[in-house]
């Protein structure tokens, strides 16, 4: 089954059910699913494993009970979980 942002417009309550019947569903019928997803957090919470993936490469490998411990210093992986903040935004001036 692959779910390609089956998250990405839905509130966190209602994705956070629709993470765990991800999970279900895979645990219940041993069907594989592949999430494609920017919430890094929430995937590693319910997957098996969690890759991260740069132009078709695998660039990160993430243990669910390791998604705080990725390596920073990598702009993409940095850029790819901080969360967008006043800071990290720009505005047009026009």
């Amino acid at each position: 089954l692959v779910a390609d942002e089956p998250t990405s417009a839905l509130d966190p309550k209602l994705a956070e059910h629709v993470w765990r019947l991800l999970r279900d569903i895979a645990t219940d019928s041993g069907i594989a699913v592949l999430a494609i997803t920017h919430d890094i957090e929430r995937a590693a919470a319910v997957a098996d494993t969690a890759h991260v993936v740069r132009v078709g490469r695998i660039i990160a490998h993430v243990e669910p009970t390791e998604s705080h411990d990725l390596d920073l210093t990598d702009p993409y992986l940095h850029a790819f979980v901080t969360p967008m903040t006043p800071s990290h935004t720009t505005r047009s001036t026009s």
